[in-house]
């Protein structure tokens, strides 16, 4: 799994204006090699190491930011059988909603960001948004 965050040309990060709220977003993504695409449990199964460095980055941006709503991928996979809605999340802290849940079309916002996410055969792109505030 790598991890691309930088400034330099044909990066996969980029920070956008943000809702009024939240002012800025962090746009990052990674992408999982050597991976059977062809092979749907494949695919997800290189999912959580892509929440992991969402977490990662969350917390490393918790010292410079006030408020932060983390949106990332798909659907929550932390626990076998999820607790809503006969009761709140037990992982409110390591749960980080879908984007495309908040109606952002992650493709399009990508395409007019210029990042690249159809990397080939046997890659798998992730996708996290960090909407935020500065302390």
């Amino acid at each position: 799994m790598r991890c691309v965050i930088s400034a330099e040309p044909n990066a996969r990060a980029t920070v956008l204006p943000g809702p009024a709220r939240l002012r800025w977003v962090l746009m990052f993504t990674t992408i999982a090699e050597g991976v059977d695409t062809e092979d749907m449990s494949a695919m997800l199964a290189t999912r959580r190491d892509h929440e992991e460095i969402t977490r990662q980055i969350r917390d490393e941006m918790k010292a410079f930011c006030g408020e932060m709503q983390v949106l990332s991928t798909e659907s929550c996979a932390i626990c076998e059988k999820c607790a809503y809605p006969d009761a709140p999340c037990r992982h409110p802290d390591r749960m980080f909603p879908c984007i495309e849940s908040y109606g952002i079309l992650v493709t399009e916002l990508a395409e007019k960001n210029g990042i690249t996410f159809m990397s080939g055969s046997g890659l798998v792109t992730w996708f996290s948004l960090i909407l935020y505030k500065r302390a």
